[in-house]
């Protein structure tokens, strides 16, 4: 074991492939409880987005407060998904992965007990800070520790994310119709995940126990500042999307309750069966051919929706396929940021894909509102939703074909 790390009893992460090799339960459970914790996360965050409401209420604190303590959580990834990873080359990986899902499962279940708005404040962020660093890290993990399949795993955890989109509002719904036993099932389940890391993770270390320096040149050359571009104008757009779709749905298209919330589920749905069939497709025929599929979809599939006219069938159509496109998205721009990365910056830039893609979501709520109070609803979805899409294509565009995926490393100068 020595000779295969710098610390003694501990596992390199460039060696994890071979360690595992031929030992499918074994490997199968570590992936398991690694893609886990992305449930954890999505669950926390869509029933946070769906008890904040009632949470507001019961503080007696106006409705603004909802925006507010969403941009706590917020403020929290952009800052610890920077940290994270940097982390990832100085210290163990599943120590990392570990104190993110204490934070964050922490500042959950004590967010079904708040008594005023500081609290709750604190607490958003502090589920920001464990969700930020575990989203890098445990991409960083995987795409290192596996380069060849780096877009069928990170696609997993696209999987997970998006089930727990799903579970967590119904939980609320049908489960536990108080918020405070919500929160409290997110705590047993973030207690079962560190349960599963600390059982099937080795205790891993990236650089075979060095401290590597990171490299400004390997982190941020041409390409990986063309796919954090456009995941800042990706963020903008879809979170603008997000913010506001239920709205228009009921609002705007006067839709009844039973038919929006089968529209709005379409995004999720979409996610959990093309996540992975988009994820695999990048490894066989490049990230950047994949990129400008999904881009282009997103750019029409958002015209549609908010410029096209049709009925309740052909949006929940249209809303399934930008679904699909969305969830895949963000797992093709980890997995091109990890290619086009240098080997000791990979945690690096599986952080800054988050930092950039949340310090864009923070802008699109508030520019899709303000475009809303100068043009109708419509016009708005498309300048606000429609035109970052193709700002995205764009990007993807004029990206270096990287052939990685069939044993030709693209180094970042040739990048």
């Amino acid at each position: 074991m020595s000779s295969m790390s710098g610390h003694k009893g501990h596992l390199d992460i460039e060696d994890v492939k071979e360690r595992f090799s031929g030992k499918m339960l074994i490997y199968t459970l570590l992936v398991f409880s690694l893609v886990f914790t992305f449930f954890v996360a999505s669950y926390d965050i869509n029933l946070y987005f769906y008890a904040s409401t009632f949470i507001v209420s019961y503080l007696k604190a106006p409705t603004l407060f909802i925006g507010i303590s969403v941009s706590a959580f917020t403020l929290g990834v952009i800052i610890f998904a920077t940290v994270g990873g940097i982390a990832f080359n100085r210290i163990s990986i599943k120590l990392i992965i570990l104190l993110s899902l204490i934070f964050a499962t922490s500042g959950s279940v004590l967010t079904g007990f708040v008594e005023n708005v500081p609290e709750l404040f604190l607490l958003r962020f502090l589920v920001g800070m464990g969700t930020g660093m575990l989203q890098g890290t445990v991409m960083g993990f995987m795409g290192t520790a596996y380069p060849e399949k780096r877009g069928f795993l990170l696609s997993l955890t696209g999987i997970a994310f998006s089930i727990g989109l799903l579970f967590g509002p119904y939980s609320e719904s049908f489960i536990a119709p108080l918020y405070l036993e919500s929160f409290l099932i997110a705590g047993v389940i973030g207690v079962a995940s560190i349960l599963l890391v600390l059982a099937f993770m080795p205790n891993v270390y990236s650089g075979r126990g060095e401290k590597r320096r990171l490299s400004r040149k390997g982190l941020f050359n041409r390409n990986t500042t063309l796919v954090f571009t456009g995941i800042f104008f990706y963020g903008i757009g879809f979170f603008g999307f997000i913010g506001y779709f239920s709205h228009f749905l009921i609002n705007y298209l006067h839709m009844s309750q039973f038919i929006s919330a089968i529209t709005a589920s379409m995004l999720g749905i979409g996610g959990i069966i093309f996540t992975l069939p988009f994820g695999y497709a990048s490894d066989r025929i490049g990230r950047k051919n994949v990129l400008l599929l999904l881009y282009g979809l997103l750019a029409v599939t958002s015209f549609i929706i908010f410029g096209v006219y049709m009925n309740s069938v052909a949006l929940i159509v249209i809303s399934f396929i930008f679904g699909a496109s969305y969830n895949g998205l963000i797992i093709v721009i980890a997995a091109s940021a990890q290619d086009y990365a240098d080997k000791g910056s990979v945690g690096a830039a599986s952080g800054l894909v988050f930092t950039f893609y949340y310090a864009g979501g923070i802008i699109g709520g508030t520019f899709f509102g303000v475009m809303l109070s100068f043009v109708n609803f419509r016009l708005t979805g498309v300048i606000s939703v429609t035109t970052f899409m193709i700002i995205g294509f764009l990007t993807s565009a004029f990206l270096t074909r990287n052939e990685k995926i069939h044993g030709v490393t693209v180094s970042p100068e040739e990048a």
